[in-house]
């Protein structure tokens, strides 16, 4: 059984509840500050949008692929927040949605809900995602190698492993941990933030998101103790139980997502 204890140090970080910038709006400080993670803040509108504003020099191109696969996915019916439009305030770039009344996830598991249904549920709509085929956007090749910069001798093993890996054409968030999912008060769930969606093997996204529950970094305000490590890991291996997947299928994309990893930084603050 997996205790709830770790989860109960959660951190205040946004669980986008995302909502466009009414007429006349010009300063951040007449939006309601609601949340705030690595690369951006989220303000509520007040007219049943959120502005989620990227932090400063954050490239608008990262920006826009992250509106650009939100609206992917809208289109493909998949449970994600409206994307309304573009944003610009002052000199940060922000994408304006719809507002979502939730909580996370991750919250739900913080609160002592069943691990088991919740990751029932968790598994399910990531089901959903991966059964979906595109060759918009990004490949998860692409992505990896965006990850890791430019190509040093350092790194040549690396690309060359990367660029020998199979290719597919099927959706892939990318980012899809119990914080990026949203439940509704009436039961529906939801996923938020879309920069890392890309196309590719449905192997290859569960993988990342087995990794994210294993091994992913943990906020400051959480302690990485031995108890949290295993409860981690338990709850990596029940997620893999629900997908219907082995060790085995993941792990060879694993082993390059970890690699990958250490290069991995914000948007804003990425080598060039």
């Amino acid at each position: 059984m997996i205790s709830v204890d770790f989860f109960n140090q959660r951190v205040c970080r946004y669980h986008l509840v995302y909502m466009p910038l009414s007429p006349g709006l010009h300063k951040e400080e007449q939006m309601k500050l609601i949340g705030r993670g690595a690369t951006a803040e989220v303000f509520d509108c007040g007219d049943g949008t959120v502005c989620k504003l990227f932090i400063p020099g954050c490239p608008v191109d990262a920006v826009k692929r992250e509106y650009d696969n939100a609206c992917l996915m809208e289109e493909m019916r998949l449970p994600v927040p409206k994307a309304h439009k573009l944003a610009t305030l002052d000199s940060r770039v922000g994408i304006i949605y719809e507002k979502i009344c939730s909580e996370s996830a991750l919250d739900k598991l913080a609160a002592g809900e069943s691990v088991d249904g919740l990751m029932e549920r968790f598994a399910l709509l990531h089901k959903r995602i991966i059964s979906c085929r595109t060759r918009q956007g990004m490949s998860y090749k692409q992505f990896l190698l965006s990850c890791i910069g430019r190509k040093t001798p350092d790194k040549e093993a690396l690309y060359e492993r990367i660029e020998c890996l199979p290719d597919a054409d099927y959706l892939c968030h990318g980012d899809y941990h119990p914080g990026n999912v949203l439940v509704g008060g009436d039961g529906s769930w939801r996923v938020i933030d879309f920069m890392n969606v890309c196309y590719g093997p449905r192997e290859y996204d569960a993988a990342r998101t087995f990794f994210l529950l294993a091994q992913g970094e943990l906020p400051q305000e959480v302690q990485s103790t031995e108890e949290s490590l295993s409860i981690r890991r338990r709850l990596a291996a029940l997620y893999l139980e629900k997908m219907q997947l082995d060790y085995q299928e993941i792990e060879g994309y694993l082993c390059i997502i970890r690699e990958c990893r250490k290069y991995e930084t914000p948007p804003a603050r990425k080598e060039v």
